[in-house]
């Protein structure tokens, strides 16, 4: 979307990815919409998962029968990502300090960034708060807001979560407090 205030851009998945990319690059870009973008995986999600986990009857169901060995073996021997070459992060996602400063470079442009995280992004995002704890440097509630839509899919599949989402963009495009343009 192009208007008085400028250019506002908007990515699903990586989508979302290569819309953080452009957006740090084009000055023109005011306002940003991140849907389900990569959240680099932190020290939280990690103890968050295994809390989970440990939790979780079936789990121990899992470790009790042997089939958390079996796809503990599978997954070693499988070919993966382990046959991606070094550095290599899949489109335009970046590295979690390459994210980091990009969405620095945002926020020191006064750029809204609206993170749009629905229930599928629970495979490397399991908290609101894990995109603060990706962003030490970036992250800033002036500028970031994050909204944790669990009661949406990764494709929308209700007119509902359609609206919501809607709604949603429609409010992160409203003026800004403290905004130049708005």
């Amino acid at each position: 979307v192009d208007g008085p205030r400028g250019v506002a851009l908007a990515g699903f998945c990586s989508g979302a990815d290569n819309a953080l990319f452009v957006a740090s690059e084009d000055s023109r870009v005011t306002r940003v919409v991140l849907f389900d973008p990569t959240v680099h995986r932190t020290r939280g999600f990690t103890y968050r998962r295994a809390v989970r986990r440990l939790s979780s009857p079936r789990s121990w169901w899992n470790v009790i029968s042997g089939r958390s060995l079996a796809l503990k073996l599978r997954e070693r021997f499988s070919v993966g990502d382990d046959a991606l070459p070094p550095g290599y992060f899949g489109l335009l996602t970046g590295s979690p300090e390459d994210t980091d400063r990009r969405v620095a470079s945002l926020v020191s442009r006064h750029v809204p960034i609206l993170y749009v995280l629905s229930r599928g992004a629970r495979e490397y995002c399991n908290h609101p708060g894990q995109v603060e704890e990706s962003l030490p440097s970036g992250y800033s509630p002036d500028y970031l807001t994050v909204l944790w839509a669990e009661e949406m899919d990764h494709i929308l599949s209700t007119e509902p979560q359609r609206r919501t989402l809607a709604q949603a963009i429609v409010d992160h495009l409203a003026p800004h407090t403290g905004d130049p343009a708005g």
